[in-house]
């Protein structure tokens, strides 16, 4: 199980790590002087089984990593999910806003979580296999975002830019 993702320095904006289970992603943070303890769950964009994972959704196959995920230039530091099983494999990229992130015990959907939802073009592209923050490509003070759609295109694969800042719509 798993891939510890966010690095401890957040500011506290974001929880410390994250871990990928078979169709949801587990966040967990460990606050100044306390327990380490999960603080969110993020399944599949449908209603999850009993087990809290999405039938072929594969929450989780790719989450953003490094210091530099403020992808909406507040800030703090936000959190990128993919789901490569959504709209028929086209996949999707959920990005969450850290500023914006509040602890929850329940099951939280990331098509109802996700403050940005960028959705594969193609069904079977598989949109969100990698997703890469390389920092500020452009050169405009905000960091960007790389996602690839490897059968996407033809099948040929295709890499799709983003520029930040986005802007989050609120949840």
């Amino acid at each position: 199980m798993g891939k510890s993702a966010l690095p401890s320095n957040n500011q506290g904006n974001y929880p410390d790590t994250t871990m990928i289970a078979a169709g949801a992603v587990h966040v967990f943070s460990q606050p100044s002087g306390q327990s380490f303890g999960k603080v969110a769950t993020y399944t599949g964009p449908n209603i999850p089984a009993a087990n809290g994972v999405g039938a072929n959704y594969l929450a989780g196959a790719a989450i953003s990593l490094g210091d530099f995920t403020d992808l909406d230039g507040d800030g703090h530091q936000d959190l990128a999910i993919s789901a490569l099983g959504v709209n028929g494999s086209a996949g999707a990229v959920y990005a969450l806003s850290g500023s914006k992130f509040t602890p929850s015990s329940s099951l939280q959907a990331l098509n109802e979580a996700g403050n940005l939802i960028i959705n594969g073009g193609i069904a079977g592209g598989q949109a969100g296999m990698t997703i890469m923050t390389p920092g500020d490509v452009n050169g405009d003070g905000y960091q960007d975002f790389l996602i690839t759609a490897p059968k996407q295109a033809t099948a040929q694969g295709k890499v799709i830019y983003c520029l930040a800042p986005w802007i989050y719509q609120p949840k």
